[in-house]
C-alpha cells in the first residue's frame, strides 16, 4: 500500500516548469499524436508551456502524461525520448548552478536541494559508498498507473543531462536498475546500460565521478543562481495558490462538495473572481474536484476499501457511476487499477 496516495498530501503536488510537459508533448507530435490530444483536460495551450515565467500544477502535468499513455501503444519509447531531450539551459536559474557548479558532486547534491524547482515525481536521494554512489528514485508515493512512464522519464532525464555537465560523453561505469521491466522496448536503453527487477529504482556509478570537474565550472556564477533558486524557492512556499487552498477544503470531505459560489463565500471571493483566479492558475473547480476525488479513491483502493465502499465515501448513489468517474480519473477501471498499485 502507499504511505500517501492523496493528491493534497503528497510530496510532489507542487507548482512546476512547463519544460518536461513541453517535451513529452513533442515528443507524442512527432509519434502522431496531436497537441490537443495531449493537453485534452488541461486548460493549457503550448503557448503557455513555452512561458518562461509560467508554472503549471501537478495534476496538468499527470493528466498529460495520461493522455499519452492512452493515445499510444508504446509508452517505454516516448518515455525515454522525452526525458533524453531535456536540456539544462531551460531549466533556468537551476540549469545555470547545476552547470557552472565545481564538480559532479556538487551538481547533484544541488539539484536533490531544489527538488522543488523541477519536475519530478519520485523522491531522490543520493547514497553514496566508497566504490560506488547511487542515485535513488522512490517511486512508492508516485501514481500507479504513471509510476513506470515517469520513473522512466525522470530517470533519462538525469542520465541525459550528465554529458552537458561533463561536457563529453557518458562515462564509463554508470548504469540504471529499475524495478519493473517495460512492456516494449524502452528508449532509455540507448542511453545506458539498463537492469530490470531490482528492488528499487537507481542510476549507479564509480564514485570517484563525484569529484569529476564540470566543463563550465564557475563558483561566482555557481553562487549567483542558487542564490536566485533559494529566493524561487522561498516564494513558492510562502505564496500558497488559490487552487492549493480549494484543495485543501476540498479534502475534508470529498464526498460533500460545496457548489462553487459557496466555497467562493467562504474564501471571500465571488463566484467569478475563484473561476478567473484558478483559471489563471491553470485549472478550474470542477478539475480540483475530479483531482481531489480521484486521489481520495486511489488511497481507499490501495487500503483494501471495496469499490462500493469508495463510491459511498465520495458521494457516488451507484457504485457504476464511480466506476466510470474513475476511469475518467486514471484511465483504467478500480481493478486494475489495484493490481498495478500492488506490483
Amino acid at each position: 500500500m502507499r504511505r500517501d496516495d492523496r493528491a493534497c498530501g503528497r510530496f510532489w503536488n507542487l507548482p512546476r516548469p512547463p519544460v518536461a510537459a513541453a517535451d513529452l508533448i513533442d515528443t507524442a507530435v512527432e509519434a502522431g499524436i496531436p497537441a490537443d490530444r495531449c493537453l485534452r483536460g488541461t486548460w493549457l495551450t503550448r503557448s503557455d508551456l513555452a512561458a518562461a515565467d509560467r508554472l503549471i500544477t501537478a495534476e496538468q502535468e499527470l493528466r498529460i502524461v495520461r493522455n499519452v499513455l492512452a493515445a499510444t501503444e508504446h509508452p517505454t519509447a516516448l518515455a525515454g525520448s522525452a526525458g533524453a531531450r531535456y536540456q539544462l539551459p531551460r531549466a533556468g536559474f537551476l540549469g545555470f548552478a547545476l552547470l557552472s557548479s565545481n564538480t559532479l558532486g556538487d551538481a547533484i547534491r544541488v539539484g536533490i536541494r531544489f527538488w522543488r524547482l523541477t519536475s519530478v515525481f519520485e523522491r531522490v536521494t543520493l547514497e553514496v559508498n566508497r566504490q560506488t554512489t547511487a542515485i535513488v528514485l522512490d517511486d512508492r508515493d508516485v501514481p500507479a498507473d504513471v509510476r513506470q512512464f515517469l520513473v522512466e522519464r525522470d530517470a533519462a532525464t538525469m542520465v541525459g543531462v550528465t554529458p552537458a555537465l561533463l561536457g563529453g560523453p557518458l562515462p564509463d561505469g554508470v548504469r540504471m536498475s529499475l524495478r519493473r521491466r517495460p512492456n516494449g522496448d524502452a528508449a532509455v536503453e540507448e542511453l545506458v546500460d539498463v537492469s530490470y527487477g531490482a528492488d528499487r529504482n537507481a542510476i549507479t556509478f564509480p564514485t570517484a565521478l563525484l569529484d569529476r570537474p564540470l566543463a563550465a565550472a564557475n563558483p561566482a556564477v555557481a553562487a549567483q543562481c542558487i542564490a536566485q533558486c533559494d529566493e524561487l524557492l522561498a516564494r513558492h512556499q510562502d505564496e500558497p495558490t488559490v487552487a492549493s487552498r480549494v484543495r485543501r477544503r476540498l479534502a475534508r470531505d470529498p464526498g460533500a462538495v460545496p457548489l462553487m459560489r459557496t466555497l467562493a463565500t467562504e474564501m471571500g471571493f465571488t463566484e467569478r473572481t475563484l473561476r478567473r483566479r484558478l483559471a489563471r492558475e491553470g485549472t478550474g473547480y470542477r478539475s480540483l474536484i475530479d483531482e481531489v476525488r480521484g486521489a481520495r479513491a486511489a488511497d481507499l483502493l490501495s487500503g483494501g476499501a471495496t469499490v462500493k465502499q469508495v463510491a459511498q465515501q465520495l458521494g457516488y448513489s451507484e457504485p457504476a457511476a464511480f466506476h466510470h468517474a474513475f476511469v475518467r480519473w486514471h484511465a483504467l477501471p478500480p481493478a486494475r487499477f489495484r493490481r498495478a498499485d500492488v506490483r
